[in-house]
């Protein structure tokens, strides 16, 4: 079971996915039009919202798996050691 320092930096990191998911959506967003703009092709609105999508999801599971788990596996490992006298 996850302990309450556990769950509040599992919803932290969740929160922090989300953020950075969101601007990085718009990123990919914004970085397909221009080059689209650019070299004249049309990727479609559905492929641009697919690939956008995929990238807010895929920050946000980074940021929890990297943050959130990751924290939760140092803390446990340093609660956990026994100092050798």
């Amino acid at each position: 079971m996850l302990t309450g320092l556990e769950k509040r930096v599992i919803t932290g990191s969740a929160i922090i996915g989300t953020i950075v998911g969101g601007l990085l959506a718009y990123a990919v967003f914004a970085f397909t039009k221009e080059f689209e703009m650019q070299q004249g092709i049309s990727y479609g609105a559905l492929c641009t919202a697919v690939n956008a999508a995929l990238a807010f999801f895929m920050t946000i599971f980074a940021t929890v798996c990297f943050l959130g788990i990751g924290s939760i596996f140092v803390i446990r490992w340093l609660s956990n050691r026994n100092p050798e006298d």
